[in-house]
């Protein structure tokens, strides 16, 4: 169980566990009032309940998913896999991480694009993140990650994205 410490109220209110599948867009949510800090766009899904585990996130219907703003400065307590409800998070589940061993993360290893963009392999675009795999980005392929390339011949290319990490 996760220590409870603050109370999110731009959080759904509604006794329904959610769980941050992804990070979207920085802006202003309204333009006709301006507040003083811009917001992150949270994607959450709803779960039937907070003891999911990897087999039960793919299938998660992301059709429900919701999307809430989030002042950017709070981006230090949120994390994707993070399962919250009632604004409180409740657990942090150790299926949402990836450990990349001996990868360089540097200048010349790595660049900056779109999590909907994709690569051509032979005669085929090839996406570095497909839906059908990480359906939980579908509302926000236009959303940054960080593209590392690897050379340890097993694995071409890393995605790493809010937190996700992809390899093949």
């Amino acid at each position: 169980m996760v220590q409870k410490t603050i109370k999110l109220l731009f959080f759904p209110q509604d006794d329904q566990y959610w769980r941050i599948d992804w990070f979207g867009d920085i802006s202003y949510p309204s333009q006709f009032v301006r507040r003083s800090t811009p917001s992150i766009r949270v994607a959450l899904s709803p779960l039937p309940d907070a003891n999911i585990d990897a087999a039960g996130v793919r299938e998660i219907s992301w059709t429900k998913q919701q999307q809430v703003y989030a002042p950017v400065g709070y981006l230090g307590k949120l994390k994707i896999g993070d399962i919250w409800r009632n604004g409180e998070l409740i657990a942090s589940p150790d299926y949402c991480k990836e450990c990349f061993k001996d990868v360089s993360v540097c200048q010349e290893t790595t660049s900056i694009i779109k999590a909907g963009v994709s690569t051509k392999v032979g005669h085929r675009d090839v996406f570095y993140l497909p839906l059908i795999l990480h359906p939980c980005h579908t509302f926000h392929t236009g959303s940054f990650c960080a593209l590392v390339n690897l050379d340890d011949g097993k694995c071409r290319r890393a995605a790493i994205c809010n937190g996700w990490g992809t390899r093949w």
